[in-house]
């Protein structure tokens, strides 16, 4: 942007450096001077001149030679005195340079409608004539052939009828009288006949000349890039550089001005919005400049036309800018740092702005951009102190409530993929994963394992038994290597079933040890069942009670 800006700095002084030094060229005021005073003298002649040529009209009109000439020796009078009047008015204007339209006491104009739009859209009406004046031209062709075919049958028919009579004619007079008509017709019908092969002749010569679709194109876009192409892409290279300027300061601004090193207040949210309407309004006035420059009054009015559609068309749009503008303002229904749920999931409003931030650092590619319309549905709330933006961290071991047990391979605003404990991979949809509650294990776990021995241990089972499960199992799981990897291991009597009586493990174990969840909970099944062996304690399978009903006898 500094390569644009600063050839463009360097060629304005250059010309206001030219200017001063006309301006101070020794002898400049003598000669325009001597320029105007010859000047007045032209005009003066030709005011004396007027006057001669009305006092020898008037001399005439007053001789017998302007008897019968009145109306027209009147109308050359009026026009020289009309004449006559703009020049004295020229030759004041130019003798005494200054602008006499203050003395003039100014009409109130009525506003015409009708007027208005009829200077606006003339030269876009004439544009259109002019690109569609060869079809006009070939369709009038074609229809007056049309026209003048079918006129000749019906001479050739009242042609027919005169001969019809000629031949059954006897009388002298008569016969005279219907041969002249025939003549007539007859010279009618040549006269239409020969029309009719000269529009025919203009229109296959008018078709001839067609050219090819490539050669047509190429004329097109040699014209479109002499004139109208040429305003165009003027126009929209002012609009763009003027934007970027704009926005290239803007950024300036908020990079260097204090204001907004710290939090953006209102204030400085209120200028940022100012600024962005400034820049469109501005842009869009350079476009219009460039037509006006060039005189494209076409171009200029459609692009006129196209400001009052949108004007109009934004009278419905109001409230929604309205809303868009809260948001901007930070006063609207989400705002900067607090926490706004996404499709499902949890982000921080880092930014609003026209292109939105938002962020979560717990998911890779946790950062989206939204259009600031996505935003008018969604609601924030302030963040609560450590509060989790999400359950689980890449290389984190989770359960799901769907049975499914692995560690985190890769997690995403789109998807969160589980490497199995069984092996294989598994992808589900973010929402999806959150919808299956998982449970990090990562971030340490109860490990609880329901056994049940049979009912003949009952007297034991609230005693001895849980006593015997506790020492077996810490000890077991010490021997296998998880000693250092427990917090507590607690063993309790849970329930009487109707098959068992169970009895619950539960082992906390500590933070990153979730790969160790599947070996441990099968390690205290198997410890479990070694301690039974060893005890001699029965252990229980489902029971199945079937039920009889009588028979009718």
């Amino acid at each position: 942007m500094r390569k644009i800006i600063l050839p463009v700095v360097v060629f304005l002084l250059l010309l206001s450096f030219t200017t001063v030094s006309v301006q101070a060229e020794p002898g400049a005021g003598e000669k325009i001077l001597k320029q105007k005073i010859q000047n007045l003298e032209s005009l003066l002649a030709s005011i004396n001149e007027t006057s001669a040529q009305i006092a020898a009209i008037q001399e005439e009109l007053r001789s017998p030679q302007g008897v019968g000439r009145e109306e027209d020796l009147r109308a050359q009078i009026n026009r020289l005195s009309n004449k006559k009047m703009s020049l004295e008015e020229s030759f004041d204007q130019a003798a005494i340079e200054v602008d006499m339209s203050v003395f003039q006491k100014k009409e109130k104009e009525q506003l015409n409608w009708n007027v208005e739009l009829t200077e606006l859209l003339g030269p876009i009406i004439s544009e259109l004539k002019k690109l569609t004046s060869r079809p006009r031209r070939l369709e009038k062709k074609r229809s007056r052939i049309e026209r003048l075919r079918s006129q000749l049958p019906v001479m050739q028919k009242a042609i027919d009828h005169l001969d019809t009579l000629l031949e059954h004619e006897t009388s002298q007079g008569l016969s005279a009288s219907l041969k002249a008509l025939k003549m007539e017709w007859e010279s009618k019908y040549h006269e239409i006949n020969t029309q009719m092969n000269i529009a025919t002749r203009q229109l296959n010569w008018e078709l001839n000349k067609k050219k090819s679709l490539s050669v047509s194109l190429k004329e097109i876009l040699q014209i479109f890039f002499k004139s109208r192409g040429r305003n165009v892409i003027l126009s929209f290279m002012a609009f763009i550089i003027c934007w970027f300027s704009l926005h290239w300061i803007h950024k300036l601004i908020q990079k260097y001005s204090p204001f907004h090193q710290a939090t953006r207040t209102f204030s400085v949210r209120l200028f940022d919005l100012s600024f962005i309407f400034t820049s469109l309004i501005f842009s869009f006035l350079a476009f219009l400049a460039v037509l006006y420059f060039f005189g494209d009054w076409v171009l200029l009015s459609l692009a006129i036309i196209f400001l009052v559609g949108l004007a109009w068309a934004s009278r419905v749009a109001v409230p929604l800018f309205w809303n868009q503008a809260r948001l901007i303002l930070n006063f609207g229904p989400v705002r900067e740092g607090e926490r706004v749920v996404y499709k499902g999931i949890p982000y921080r409003a880092a930014a609003i702005n026209l292109f939105s931030l938002f962020i979560n650092q717990e998911l890779s590619g946790g950062e989206i951009r939204l259009p600031l319309k996505d935003l008018l549905d969604l609601r924030s709330r302030p963040v609560a102190p450590g509060e989790p933006w999400f359950p689980s961290r890449q290389e984190d071991w989770v359960l799901l409530s769907d049975g499914s047990y692995g560690q985190v391979q890769i997690q995403t605003p789109e998807i969160v993929k589980l490497e199995l404990f069984e092996g294989g991979t598994i992808s589900y949809p973010t929402q999806d994963y959150l919808a299956l509650t998982p449970t990090n294990l990562s971030l340490g776990f109860d490990l609880a394992v329901t056994f049940g021995v049979d009912y003949r241990h009952q007297p034991i089972v609230t005693t001895e038994i849980p006593k015997v499960f506790d020492q077996a199992v810490e000890e077991g799981l010490t021997r296998e290597g998880y000693g250092d990897l427990l917090e507590s291991i607690q063993v309790q009597f849970k329930e009487a079933s109707p098959s068992s009586m169970n009895i619950v493990i539960k082992a906390r174990v500590k933070e990153n040890q979730g790969s160790h969840y599947e070996h441990m909970r099968r390690a205290i099944q198997r410890i479990c069942v070694d301690t039974c062996n060893l005890n001699g304690w029965i252990i229980p399978f489902q029971q199945v009670t079937v039920h009889m009903t009588p028979s009718q006898g």
